[in-house]
């Protein structure tokens, strides 16, 4: 053992313990100097707090070295609890040593002492107390094997570095605190979010008409908890999709948690699905939830599924068959319960085909696949579609929702081929209602470059009857600006009854009233 003066001894330690906001690390760079003044395998600090039944809950601050137990550095999860009996008698212990270091050279612990640490029998321990930090207590622990192996000068280095471990104590409890604080807010905000989704979620514009199929399966599969693969090019809507299913289904209630595949490096995908424990690798601070476990009792969207790598599709058929995980860094198994609606734009048959995607991940998935048609092939859904849009970039770029659109304008979108389907739509919309600056608004060819639009046939120029009463009644409700009752409201203009004007509207699928 090497020798030191008090004064090195205490600056060198509190170095080591200010070195590192991570407790654990401050906590391996005090224990790597002081062995060589204080002999130790292990050193740890421990939370001791009270339950309603007289009993105690212990928990793992941080430690470094030899593990006397398995224990996870997490005070949010008891590493042991002990009731009220074993409580007394760990009391009557601590009473008869000296405080506040209890010192013991070899066997001689307690029961509880021994439930706490399975082989402490074979080593001599000191533990000094560093304050309660509103806790019952707050210890710092060292052990080593052997017997009769601390000395009063071992005890009075300790007793001279107590205020820095009890400063380390004393953030760490509220850092990590602040930790969980955040973390309860973003499910919180995630609640929330759901809530707000729930009561004015996206509009399934089209429902009535080219997604009529599409809202038939939906509404079949919401009932149910099974998994959904929803199919289709970029942009067709697949999230709405998700969400329409989720907001109809029993987990309605619950979270409804989005995860872009493709978008998430792969370093960091299995940390984003499944969470990480504390330590599981440079810069996890703290224990992280995943999406799985935020979404327990709701619902995953898992976008462009097609982007997860071979190994990530192993864990998630896990989580599919035996509805359990494990954090990154963890050693605990996690059940959760989770309803998997996933999305693609690619083949996935072929990529199985290719050795590209799991044969067994794709069975799983394709329990209930729903295909959504490009916008191309219903072209009826594009002036609700545009209606829809005209009204809610209006209210987002704080603009008149009085627009209406120009001569021509809507033979030249349903000319388009919408190769980035209704997300393309949504954009051009948004363009068309900056440039008009309150004027009908006008898409002009040269919206689409590279893709000449071509004139249509005396034949492809006839309106259906509907599309022309549709038409209509869109131009005459945005000209009242949505008011349908009263002098000047659109069922006056129309001559026709209110309730009977409102019927169609929801046949036409116009929006109108509060989602104008």
């Amino acid at each position: 053992m090497k020798n030191a003066s008090a004064e090195e001894f205490f600056r060198e330690v509190a170095l080591g313990i200010h070195s590192s906001l991570d407790v654990g690390e401050a906590i391996k760079a005090a224990f790597n100097y002081m062995r060589d003044f204080i002999p130790m395998d292990m050193m740890g600090m421990y939370l001791v707090a009270d339950v309603d039944d007289g009993g105690v809950k212990i928990f793992s601050v941080a430690r470094y070295g030899q593990r006397l137990i398995n224990e996870p550095d997490n005070i949010r999860e008891p590493i042991m609890w002990l009731n009220s009996k074993e409580v007394s008698e760990l009391e009557t212990f601590e009473k008869s040593q000296q405080r506040p270091i209890t010192i013991d050279n070899f066997g001689k612990f307690p029961l509880p002492l021994l439930k706490i640490f399975a082989n402490i029998e074979r080593y001599s321990m000191v533990k000094m107390e560093i304050g309660s930090g509103g806790y019952r207590s707050c210890s710092l622990v060292v052990a080593k094997e052997g017997r009769n192996v601390y000395q009063q000068r071992h005890v009075d280095l300790l007793l001279s570095v107590r205020e820095p471990f009890s400063i380390a104590m004393s953030n760490a409890i509220r850092y990590l605190e602040l930790l969980q604080l955040k973390e309860g807010l973003v499910d919180e905000n995630q609640a929330m979010k759901t809530d707000l989704e729930r009561v004015g979620g996206d509009l399934v514009v089209g429902a009535d008409f080219g997604l009529r199929r599409v809202m038939e399966m939906v509404k079949t599969v919401a009932r149910t908890s099974s998994p959904v693969l929803l199919l289709g090019e970029t942009g067709t809507g697949k999230e709405v999709i998700a969400k329409n299913i989720h907001q109809t289904s029993p987990r309605r209630d619950g979270p409804f948690v989005k995860m872009q595949c493709g978008a998430m490096p792969e370093s960091l995908l299995d940390s984003e699905l499944f969470g990480h424990e504390r330590g599981a690798f440079t810069g996890a601070v703290s224990v992280k939830k995943g999406r799985f476990e935020r979404a327990n009792n709701g619902t995953i969207f898992l976008d462009e599924i097609g982007e997860l790598s071979l190994e990530a599709q192993v864990k998630l058929l896990r989580v599919l068959q035996e509805k359990e995980y494990e954090r990154v860094g963890g050693q605990h198994t996690l059940k959760v319960n989770v309803r998997v609606i996933a999305a693609t734009h690619r083949n996935l048959l072929e990529m199985v085909r290719a050795g590209k995607f799991r044969e067994d991940l794709w069975f799983r998935l394709n329990v209930f696949p729903i295909e959504l048609p490009p916008l191309r092939q219903r072209k009826e859904d594009i002036l609700p579609l545009v209606q829809y849009f005209m009204v809610r970039k209006s209210r987002e770029l704080n603009l008149p929702i009085s627009q209406s659109l120009a001569q021509g304008t809507l033979d030249r979108l349903r000319q388009y081929d919408w190769p980035g389907n209704v997300r393309e739509l949504q954009n051009v919309v948004e363009r068309g209602l900056i440039i008009c600056n309150g004027q009908p608004m006008e898409i002009p060819a040269s919206y689409f470059p590279g893709r000449a639009v071509t004139a249509p046939s005396s034949v492809a120029r006839m309106d259906t009857l509907e599309s022309i009463v549709r038409a209509h009644l869109s131009q005459v409700l945005a000209a009242t600006r949505g008011r349908i009752e009263g002098p000047g409201g659109a069922a006056e203009i129309l001559a026709l009854n209110p309730s009977t004007l409102r019927g169609k509207l929801r046949k036409y699928g116009i929006p109108f009233g509060h989602k104008m």
